[in-house]
């Protein structure tokens, strides 16, 4: 384009049409009659920016310009039938989202240049024989060769069906795993009876995971104190989810040992789990749902679906799609997103869809597993009740004075995605007001990220800009005393 000055522009202007627009006309016609504008010299420097918004009136002018071609009536009405249909076509993706085919993962994923191999592979045994994984990571010297060397320790604990993956998570440029290795720690991540794992299989809770944490914090311990033949040192913990549901329990009822630890972050939740509405709803018929899904498909719930399911998965795939998942936006045609939309009848959105890139979204099903329906009870009657629990039928409280009390004088660093649909934000805060309550303000920190969900505060492709330096400082603090 020519300015009014003569000067020759370059006018560059994008639309944002998304889910947002499902079932909503108003929404999809503010989303494609907004065009985001940039301006640039013929050197490329902007030098202006703008959001260009077209009225109704406009956009009547805009029609009657448009010409058909075609040499005969008949060509001309094909013509335009065509634009129309393509047209038609273009808007409905945005306006029935959740309707459209099912997204199914593609046969491939190129992403073995970013794998982070670990260090190590760790079997363990819980105390009640149940059998582990633990992975482990050298830190990452300024060379970028791998170190042996003593270094300070960090243990990350997933949540439920997921492992290491959402911290190490090859699809985005770096990873948890990566960014504190390079900040000279030595990472481990356990991969308890709750996540991705065929142990899963099994009725295990995550009050159960807690000897898990246990074994993998004695084995650090050990190995530690071998290396540097001295006292085992203290060991930083950040926990995710389920994980850290698992760590609440086994801190406050004395399986884990509090001075084995420096310090916490506790990712989304920790000892007080509170759900958002519809999860909060579900919670109250949660034993009607799950003994009939036992029923009816079985007692395991599988997030990695396939075309070949029973006509029951493939039916509540369908049905799934429908599921209130918070904001419009983020309604998803992806299987996997579908199944974990809901995952095992309780879980809202695990994420917030612009957190995450293409690669990671296309192939959630090589980042999840599922959870057993034993788990899902248990996870629902905390929520319902608001703190953790032993497993049913006794379903003890564990958040009593007396075992608060176990957690003095631990470091702990709480934080929640605002847009979190899983664990409400308010459920951090009850747990870092109790413990403030109780031990002093002093031990205890609380973040809110805006705009962030639930797994991508880890798997989002910035998590490295805003999650990861928070938590690093709160590491960096109990850990090297910055």
């Amino acid at each position: 384009m020519i300015s009014p000055s003569g000067k020759r522009l370059h006018f560059n202007g994008y639309k944002v049409v998304n889910s947002a627009g499902y079932l909503n006309f108003l929404e999809l016609w503010r989303q494609t009659t907004t065009l985001y504008v940039t301006m640039t010299d013929h050197g490329g420097e902007v030098v202006g920016r703008g959001i260009l918004h077209i009225l109704p009136a406009d956009f009547g002018q805009e029609v009657q310009t448009f010409e058909t071609s075609g040499l005969t009536v008949w060509a001309r009405a094909r013509s335009m039938g065509s634009f129309l249909a393509y047209w038609a076509k273009q808007l409905a993706i945005p306006f029935f989202s959740p309707l459209g085919g099912l997204q199914w993962p593609s046969a491939r994923m190129d992403n073995t240049s970013r794998i982070t191999t670990p260090s190590q592979t760790i079997p363990l045994e819980a105390s009640d024989k149940v059998k582990i994984t633990m992975l482990m990571w050298n830190p990452i010297e300024k060379d970028g060769k791998e170190s042996s060397a003593s270094a300070p320790i960090i243990l990350f604990i997933p949540g439920a069906a997921v492992d290491h993956q959402i911290f190490a998570l090859p699809a985005i440029e770096k990873n948890a795993i990566n960014y504190f290795r390079e900040a000279g720690y030595r990472t481990y991540c356990v991969t308890h009876r709750v996540g991705r794992t065929i142990v899963a299989q099994e009725p295990y809770t995550p009050f159960d995971a807690r000897r898990d944490i246990h074994a993998a914090l004695a084995h650090i311990r050990k190995l530690a104190s071998t290396r540097a033949e001295k006292e085992p040192p203290k060991i930083y913990l950040i926990a995710h989810c389920a994980g850290s549901v698992a760590l609440s329990c086994g801190l406050l009822d004395g399986t884990i040992p509090a001075d084995w630890i420096a310090g916490i972050t506790c990712s989304n939740v920790f000892m007080n789990p509170k759900f958002g509405k519809v999860n909060h709803l579900l919670s109250i018929t949660a034993a009607v749902l799950t003994g009939l899904y036992g029923k009816l498909v079985g007692s395991y719930w599988d997030c990695a679906s396939s075309l070949n399911d029973s006509f029951i998965q493939r039916l509540m795939n369908q049905a799934l799609r429908l599921y209130p998942a918070g904001d419009a936006r983020e309604s998803c045609n992806s299987f996997v997103g579908s199944l974990l939309t809901i995952g095992i009848l309780w879980h809202v959105s695990l994420w917030t869809h612009k957190n995450l890139n293409e690669a990671t979204h296309a192939q959630l099903e090589r980042f999840v597993g599922g959870t057993s329906m034993r788990a899902h009870e248990w996870l629902m009657s905390t929520g319902r009740l608001g703190c953790v629990t032993t497993n049913a039928p006794t379903s003890i409280n564990l958040v009593t004075p007396e075992n608060i009390d176990r957690l003095k004088g631990i470091p702990i660093l709480f934080f929640s995605g605002s847009e979190n649909w899983v664990f409400t934000p308010e459920n951090t805060d009850i747990s870092y007001t109790t413990l403030c309550n109780a031990h002093g303000r002093q031990w205890y920190e609380r973040e809110v990220f805006q705009g962030r969900g639930h797994l991508d505060c880890w798997m989002g492709s910035t998590a490295y800009q805003d999650v990861y330096p928070r938590v690093r400082r709160h590491v960096d603090k109990v850990m090297k005393g910055i």
